[in-house]
């Protein structure tokens, strides 16, 4: 149904299809399984960033990670299931950040180290990255 909405606006015709994907949406929500829908979460707060950070050993590489990948998911408020693969096997490089991605180091003006690191692959831009 995107392309036909797409067609629509190359071709400036009217596009009369969002009642009808609003209806096909409630209707195909209303058949999923309960066990496909979850009850809202609370947000991660920064007291629970400080209570992690003090339980983790940074010069040991895996408490390194988790706190790197904590950071990047509170920073960027994305949700874990973006940042993390959900096993080894699922890993491809292509996709998925690794440590030989571009990365760029720097001080912000209000004088805060940060490091910019490429993502190989999102949703949006596909192989372009952000």
């Amino acid at each position: 149904l995107a392309g036909l909405q797409l067609w629509h606006a190359v071709n400036n015709a009217p596009w009369h299809g969002d009642a009808l994907l609003s209806r096909t949406r409630k209707g195909v929500s209303k058949l999923a399984p309960a066990s496909s829908h979850r009850l809202p979460r609370d947000p991660v707060s920064f007291n629970h960033m400080v209570v992690l950070r003090a339980s983790l050993d940074l010069s040991n590489s895996r408490d390194a990670a988790i706190w790197a990948c904590a950071c990047t998911a509170w920073r960027d408020c994305t949700r874990l299931g973006e940042v993390l693969v959900d096993s080894a096997a699922k890993f491809d490089s292509a996709r998925h950040v690794t440590r030989g991605c571009p990365k760029k180091r720097g001080t912000a003006a209000n004088k805060h180290k940060f490091v910019q690191f490429k993502i190989p692959w999102t949703k949006t831009k596909k192989s372009a990255g952000d």
